[in-house]
């Protein structure tokens, strides 16, 4: 098994091969001889360390740390990542952007960790059923599975979203490849992010922009695709709400 040769050495996993379960793109592989390996990424467990049988390696990411502590307070997105985890879902999918951002940030503020948050986004990836009816009935089994929730629940499919951008902001884009690709796109670095909760009770985080804007309350412009009055526009609505934000310029 190739595991793809771009990232990070895990700290000490060098010294010798051990039974290591990992993830790499959402591939959980298993058995890894770790000792010439470099990986892309890895699932941070609630006691933030690496799963594997022998012996136990610790995480030293400590932002990574942090967002799986923050979000764990958070009661009702602990409650949404529970659900989605039992639903055993079909398609990628992760609990992402403004409502993982706002939270981080309100701890960092001293704020509730639910100030500032309207919806939470669940994104997923299905690009073998484009229709709208199956986005909105994955919609209505979260929303009944969850029962009462303070938030708007916005569900969206990121292999269809090519088919409704254009006549909401002006403009066409190529239909995503996955569902990396489409937070890989998202506004800002902060907000390009996204945690799920696997079968084995580690959270898989991904966030290809890293977390340093994030915990430093940085808004920065993701400019692959938003354009720049779009990009003003959420860094005032977000600085009025949050003033400790550093908000960089177009």
């Amino acid at each position: 098994m190739r595991i793809p040769s771009f990232s990070y050495l895990l700290p000490g996993v060098h010294k010798s091969p051990i039974n290591l379960y990992i993830v790499v793109h959402s591939n959980i592989y298993k058995n890894i001889d770790l000792r010439n390996t470099w990986v892309k990424s890895f699932i941070v467990e609630y006691d933030f360390e690496i799963y594997c049988e022998r012996p136990r390696w610790v995480c030293v990411n400590k932002n990574e740390k942090q967002v799986v502590e923050i979000i764990s307070t958070n009661y009702q997105l602990k409650r949404l990542c529970e659900i989605l985890k039992e639903s055993n879902l079909p398609f990628n999918y992760y609990i992402g952007a403004g409502c993982i951002t706002n939270t981080i940030w309100n701890h960092l503020s001293g704020y509730p960790l639910t100030y500032g948050i309207s919806d939470v986004d669940v994104v997923y990836f299905d690009n073998k059923d484009l229709s709208l009816r199956s986005e909105q009935k994955f919609t209505g089994y979260l929303a009944d599975k969850i029962g009462d929730f303070p938030f708007q629940l916005d569900v969206k499919n990121q292999a269809r979203v090519h088919l409704w951008y254009e006549k909401k902001f002006g403009f066409s884009i190529q239909p995503y490849v996955s569902l990396e690709d489409a937070i890989h796109s998202w506004p800002t670095t902060a907000t390009s992010i996204g945690i799920r909760k696997e079968q084995n009770d580690l959270f898989n985080i991904y966030a290809p922009y890293n977390l340093d804007d994030l915990f430093s309350m940085i808004v920065r412009p993701n400019k692959r695709m938003i354009t720049r009055e779009i990009y003003h526009n959420k860094a005032i609505k977000w600085q009025k709400k949050w003033p400790k934000l550093t908000v960089i310029p177009w």
